[in-house]
């Protein structure tokens, strides 16, 4: 059988769950430093240059690479001849050098072999938890979205109208855009430019910035003394070790199902996404992650990392939770896949493409609205291919319209009015990465359970 599992709120989890966050001093130079500099405790934060030469996977099965193509072809010191699946590494014959976080060179040394790794540069700064005012923001807005699932849960149980189920879906989503933004508040650009138009001739450009003097008004800084003045934004660096934690969750995840070195005796990882991962279960996958998730929430009651929802249930942080199983899977790139379940009432499609909607209004029919869904325009796995076109649920196009500010009068509403954005929908074409395709079907697979 193959299951799809789902990191519980995974952004947010990262910013309660790990001290080392919290930038509290100046990033330092260390001399001379060594791997184990660079990889270090918990009081701090690192990142620098690292030197690579000849890497390859430990285990050649392992199917999810992590140094990306792109950023290595960037760092390149010489010619690369290099083996890439999907944007990502899996051997490379030469020398590059990339920029990344302690947490990124942890990751790559356990799913990598080298014959080389030099520390170019490596920077440390001492690091500390969220102040208590934030932790307990992101646990309002956390109780908040539980509080809505449960919601959309019960109407679906009660069997209520259709309508009822959207809007309270789209109450949920909401929460959710909220829960979310803050991290967002931690990964603002500290180096943006504003756009200036020249009134005369209309046109749009962008102001000359010092970075140096952005970077330090962006953290506050006064007289080279880390002093937060009363214009600084929430810390930066906590964004980027926000996603290095959240990216080694992930992959403590995927190393149940496909170790990084030895074989895959756990299972079988098909799609990994930022906080999901679809795989082929057995018993002692599914195992494993009891045992983990049991650790996570026994962890969460000590330290006091949880909420409690409006059914009086304890709600931890960091839980990897099983969302669906299916007999078939399909995936075309990234955010672009499709799996079939099998239910009493036969099998069931579902369908994720990023920029398709999930449903569109068809019309009215005694009183009340009829959708049909992507799914009912995909109709069966097989016809889940590139260059499918959405007719239906397709995205939407934007048209600019330049107007001078004028006063008009529309069916006796006298409004102001000028520029202008109409939104029209459109279709949306799923586009061709040149990438391998492959059905997996779990039923024909002996995977240890029924």
């Amino acid at each position: 059988m193959g299951k799809h599992r789902d990191l519980r709120s995974s952004y947010p989890s990262s910013l309660r769950d790990h001290n080392n966050l919290y930038q509290v001093s100046r990033f330092e130079e260390v001399e001379d430093p060594t791997i184990e500099d660079f990889i270090n405790d918990n009081k701090t934060i690192s990142f620098g240059i690292v030197y690579f030469k000849n890497i390859r996977l430990k285990n050649p099965n392992f199917g999810f690479p992590y140094i990306s193509t792109d950023r290595m072809l960037q760092g390149a010191l010489s010619d690369l001849d290099y083996i890439s699946d999907n944007g990502r590494v899996l051997k490379c014959s030469g020398e590059f050098t990339l920029v990344i976080t302690d947490v990124d060179l942890e990751l790559i040394t356990r799913i990598y072999d080298a014959e080389k790794i030099d520390i170019n540069l490596c920077l440390t700064a001492e690091a500390a938890p969220l102040p208590k005012w934030e932790a307990d923001f992101i646990d309002e807005y956390f109780k908040k979205k539980s509080d809505y699932k449960n919601i959309v849960k019960d109407l679906e149980k009660a069997m209520a109208p259709e309508d009822d189920i959207f809007d309270a879906n789209n109450d949920l989503t909401k929460v959710k855009n909220m829960f979310n933004a803050i991290y967002g508040l931690h990964a603002q650009d500290p180096c943006k430019a504003m756009l200036i138009r020249d009134e005369e001739s209309d046109d749009i450009e962008e102001e000359e910035i010092d970075i140096s003097e952005e970077i330090d008004e962006y953290y506050g800084f006064r007289h080279n003394r880390f002093q937060k003045s009363s214009r600084g934004f929430l810390p930066y660096s906590v964004g980027v070790w926000c996603t290095a934690y959240s990216r080694r969750k992930i992959f403590s995840e995927i190393f149940i199902v496909c170790p990084p070195s030895g074989s895959n005796s756990a299972g079988r990882g098909l799609y990994v996404d930022t906080d999901s991962l679809f795989y082929m279960d057995n018993e002692a996958t599914e195992e494993l992650y009891k045992i983990d998730n049991q650790r996570c929430y026994d962890e969460a009651i000590k330290n006091g990392d949880y909420i409690t929802d409006n059914r009086g249930k304890i709600i931890n942080y960091n839980s990897f939770d099983e969302e669906d199983e299916f007999i078939r899977f399909k995936f075309l790139h990234s955010k672009c896949y499709a799996y079939e379940q099998k239910t009493q009432e036969g099998e069931k499609l579902k369908v994720t493409v990023a920029g398709v909607a999930a449903r569109k209004l068809k019309g009215m029919k005694d009183g009340k609205p009829e959708y049909i869904y992507k799914e009912e325009e995909v109709k069966t796995l097989e016809r889940f291919n590139d260059h499918f076109t959405f007719r239906e649920c397709g995205s939407t196009k934007s048209g600019y319209i330049k107007e001078e500010l004028q006063t008009v009068n529309i069916d006796g509403h006298v409004v102001e009015c000028g520029n202008a954005c109409i939104i029209t929908p459109t279709q949306k074409t799923i586009k061709d990465f040149g990438l391998k395709q492959k059905v997996y079907q779990f039923e024909k697979m002996n995977t240890g359970r029924a």
